[in-house]
């Protein structure tokens, strides 16, 4: 049976604190076949507290903080397989992730889980990714989602990141991948952990103001050039970052009050249908 060559991308910033676990998560998979690009984008040496596993292959982005989106474009130039995911470091797929997804992107062009979104100091479940029982996904239903995803692709779908996005760059880049199918089959079970942590990108102070500005400069820009989407999509997009916007901005005027500590534990719970109303122009 073939088994294609599966390249992880993984940028790494200040991560030595816990990056281990994500590395021990790839080495514990069942299936053998695969690469890790791992693209320091700081000023760390990851490669001193590696394991020692030829199929780990550390880089540098080129630049300090340069962020995830230009790293993983990096990654990518240096991927040599036929499909391709991207791990972070405070994230874990478990053990039989990518022997039940590989053979699925390579018939399909890419293949999802039903991911568990985990709170990394107490590992408690905050939520699944689909509600949902769920065989495949279209590009209307991954529209609904208000967490990120992390499909295995043929490497062939693939664009580069939009490295001038701050925020929500994987969103535009996983859409404009499944864009290109008719539908990606799910598995419906947790075969990955995205850990939320404070301190990353999505969950540290400011993060919510960076959304808000990062998700109307999402809609100018679709508004202006489309960033690859078809007229229709465009259409459908800037209404889900309209949507996700106001989900952002409910979340900023109630996190004060609210026991509550993150956006992805607050649109778990709050869900798309109780938003309250703002717009981007």
């Amino acid at each position: 049976m073939h088994e294609p060559l599966v390249s992880i991308i993984m940028p790494a910033f200040n991560a030595k604190a816990w990056v281990i676990d994500a590395l021990s998560s790839l080495i514990e998979q069942t299936y053998r076949n695969w690469e890790l690009i791992l693209v320091s984008d700081d000023s760390e040496d990851y490669a001193e507290i590696l394991p020692a596993d030829r199929r780990i292959r550390p880089c540098r982005s080129g630049r300090h903080a340069s962020g995830p989106a230009a790293a993983r474009n990096v990654g990518l130039l240096h991927a040599r397989g036929e499909l391709v995911t991207h791990l972070d470091t405070d994230d874990l797929f478990h053990p039989e992730r990518l022997e039940r997804l590989a053979p699925l992107a390579l018939k399909h062009g890419a293949a999802l889980d039903n991911m568990r979104i985990i709170d990394f100091d107490d590992g408690n479940l905050i939520a699944f990714l689909f509600d949902d029982s769920r065989s495949s996904l279209s590009f209307d239903d991954a529209l609904e989602l208000n967490h990120p995803f992390f499909p295995v692709y043929r490497r062939t779908l693939l664009s580069r990141w939009d490295e001038e996005i701050s925020f929500a760059e994987d969103v535009l880049f996983n859409l404009r991948a499944i864009s290109r199918l008719n539908r990606v089959p799910v598995l419906n079970m947790p075969l990955m952990d995205y850990r939320v942590r404070p301190g990353s990108i999505s969950c540290s102070s400011g993060s919510g103001e960076r959304a808000e500005e990062a998700y109307c400069s999402i809609i100018g820009r679709l508004d202006a050039f489309g960033m690859g989407f078809s007229q229709g999509r465009r259409r459908a997009l800037r209404r889900m970052f309209e949507r996700k916007a106001r989900l952002n901005r409910s979340f900023l005027n109630l996190k004060d009050e609210i026991d509550i500590k993150s956006f992805a534990e607050y649109a778990s719970i709050l869900g798309a249908g109780h938003e309250e109303e703002q717009t981007c122009s």
